[in-house]
């Protein structure tokens, strides 16, 4: 029986595809997730840095950016 044989062959060759396939969509989906929490975390780093940077120049006494001279004068 070769036709056995072959049918069964090309099943374990289907299901190591498969399980390869699982394994790599489990994967990259673990990846996004991960860069998605990256990314949130970035946002929320920002966000506290443009924050921080708003209280800096609301500060009476602050000189604007432009009035400010350089170091080296």
């Amino acid at each position: 029986m070769p036709a056995d044989d072959t049918d069964a062959d090309r099943l374990a060759e289907l299901e190591t595809r498969f399980v390869h396939t699982e394994q790599a969509l489990q994967d990259l989906s673990d990846m996004t997730t991960e860069q998605w929490a990256a990314i949130d975390a970035l946002k929320r780093e920002v966000r506290r840095l443009k924050d921080q940077i708003a209280t800096l120049e609301d500060r009476p006494g602050a000189a604007a950016p432009e009035d400010e001279k350089p170091p080296h004068y």
